[in-house]
């Protein structure tokens, strides 16, 4: 489509909150989207900014706020992630890396799509090269990147039924107050064991249970005040595992009782999550969240 400066020109709208003119707190939103919603609001504002300068608006005095929201969003949701070399007229203090593709933008988002694309280097092309024959009317797809819906909705403007990337990011101060919430004694080198680890508290959908980080997590707090200390070796050294026994149906139970123990206290905090109450103006993101947690939840009882 092509925007035209008399009234008679009708423009393709966006769905997105920001086009919509969404008032939303960024502090009701996940953290898995709370710092990308920040961020682009105050890349708006500062775009907004130099597009009303004085020189600008007389050379160009039919841009309202509408037909800047829009331009700002017909390069947003199209642009391709591409190096450019330094150019005298573009700011590149933080990096240019914006490019604008006829024909490749045009292509569809799916998180599983076989399309893959890309700069070529040497042939000075940007191609999008498939893994198999293309047959007649069929779509070629690529992904956008493993975005959950809460950041596909925000930057794009849409959502997928069944989105793989979803996931609960909580921060390691959450996580604390849910684990003393469920009565885990968490003293101040427990704390800090957390932060020297580095390691994120999240649940992704795609797993098949608590992530690996997040198990780690939940091994610090479960240490006593007496082997706080040298966590790392308890946590990180592999120690051989107790002698296998035979269930009654002939499975062999591997999981130990500390370890046991620690699922346990996990599944409690993990459900005491659930009960947060989410704000109605982002409360389709919130649910999904729940969903989540409910998929992880499932996993125990496995």
């Amino acid at each position: 489509y092509t925007f035209l400066s008399n009234s008679n020109t009708y423009f393709k709208s966006f769905t997105t909150p920001a086009y919509l003119g969404e008032s939303i707190d960024a502090a009701d939103l996940p953290l898995s989207v709370r710092d990308y919603w920040r961020t682009q609001q105050r890349d708006l504002a500062e775009m907004r900014k130099k597009a009303g300068r004085q020189v600008i608006h007389e050379a160009f005095p039919q841009i309202t706020h509408e037909v800047f929201l829009w331009a700002w969003h017909v390069v947003n949701t199209r642009c391709i992630y591409v190096e450019n070399k330094p150019h005298p007229n573009i700011d590149n203090s933080a990096g240019d890396t914006l490019a604008v593709i006829p024909f490749v933008d045009m292509l569809n988002h799916d998180p599983q799509a076989k399309g893959i694309a890309m700069y070529d280097r040497y042939s000075n092309t940007y191609m999008v090269r498939v893994a198999h024959c293309v047959l007649e009317d069929e779509q070629v797809t690529v992904c956008y990147g493993p975005h959950d819906n809460a950041r596909l909705w925000m930057e794009y403007g849409f959502t997928l039924p069944d989105n793989p990337n979803g996931k609960v990011i909580l921060e390691h101060a959450l996580f604390i107050a849910l684990a003393k919430k469920v009565g885990v004694s968490v003293s101040s080198l427990h704390e800090q064991a957390l932060q020297d680890a580095g390691l994120p508290c999240t649940l992704y959908l795609s797993d098949e249970g608590p992530s690996w980080a997040l198990r780690v997590n939940m091994k610090i707090l479960m240490l006593s005040s007496s082997d706080i200390k040298r966590w790392r070796e308890l946590v990180y050294v592999e120690k051989p595992r107790a002698a296998s026994l035979c269930s009654s149906d002939g499975e062999e139970s591997e999981i130990d009782e500390q370890e046991l123990a620690e699922r346990r206290i996990l599944e409690r905090i993990i459900s005491e999550l659930r009960q947060a109450v989410a704000p109605q103006e982002t409360k389709w993101v919130w649910k999904e969240q729940v969903m989540i947690v409910d998929v992880v939840l499932s996993s125990f009882k496995r």
